[in-house]
This record gives C-alpha cells, sequence and structure tokens, in this order.
C-alpha cells in the first residue's frame, strides 16, 4: 500500500511536473478526468490544466487497462515464485 501511495503522490507528480503532456496518460489523470474535474491554474512560476485531458469513458478504459496490465504482471511474478 505504501509503494502504490508514494508512486501516486511522488513520482506521478514529478512526472506530471516536468513532462505535463504525460499527465493526462498517468492514473492521476484518470482519476482526475474520471471525476469529470478541469482545473486551470497559471502563475509566473507554473502552469497547471486538465481541461484537455481524456473524457470519463477513456479515463475509464485507461484505468480498466492499467489494471489489467498490474493482474498480468502479479500473477506471471506470483506463479514464478510459486515454481521456484
Amino acid at each position: 500500500v505504501m509503494v502504490a501511495i508514494l508512486w501516486l503522490q511522488l513520482v506521478e507528480g514529478l512526472v506530471i511536473v516536468f513532462a505535463d503532456w504525460l499527465g493526462k496518460w498517468s492514473m492521476r489523470g484518470a482519476i482526475t478526468s474520471l471525476l469529470d474535474v478541469a482545473v486551470k491554474v497559471r502563475t509566473p512560476q507554473m502552469s497547471f490544466d486538465t481541461t484537455g485531458n481524456l473524457g470519463p469513458w477513456q479515463s475509464a478504459l485507461l484505468l480498466l487497462a492499467y489494471g489489467a496490465a498490474f493482474a498480468v504482471v502479479a500473477t506471471i511474478t506470483s506463479m514464478r515464485r510459486d515454481i521456484d
């Protein structure tokens, strides 16, 4: 659970800050888009805009794809540990 929280809060936050075009494809961006939240903030130091993110249905499909990918990886790694 701690790794998931660190990933969502720290790693994805840094990715969004340094490569903002990846923000809509991240889990955080998909969750924000699924909730249909539009935020537009512009200051002299930074700019944050979620109005160009995916739609709610596209975000749901992206989150399902993330879940399927994590399930496949978990199945492969747990099966390998069980056999070895």
